[in-house]
């Protein structure tokens, strides 16, 4: 097998990569849960970005199971981030070594 075959594989597997992460960021639920303490009260609101705005909307219930959820997801959501901007760096210097290398 030759190098630019090995090269082109692991273009292809890194672009699969690539996918997976970029749809599993779409399945985490969308926003964050933020505690805000305000006049000496605990208050859950869920922060969430709108355009180029970030809005806080008010959760009157929010459950531990929720807290936990949303805790997770923001662990999750970071670590799938980093992973993306690994995959998306690999790409493109797999696709500067095809593009410039006739003798590979």
């Amino acid at each position: 097998m030759a190098i630019r075959e090995v090269i082109e594989d692991e273009l292809e597997n890194s672009l699969r990569m690539q996918k997976d992460y970029v749809r599993a960021l779409a399945q985490l639920p969308k926003g964050n849960l933020i505690k805000k303490k305000i006049k000496g009260n605990e208050y859950w609101y869920m922060q969430i970005r709108d355009g180029k705005k970030v809005r806080f909307d008010y959760v009157k219930n929010a459950s531990a199971a929720m807290i936990r959820r949303y805790k997770k997801a923001k662990e999750d959501r970071a670590r799938y981030r980093n992973l993306l901007a690994q995959a998306r760096k690999q790409i493109r210097q797999l696709e500067r070594m095809l593009r410039s290398g006739s003798s590979i």
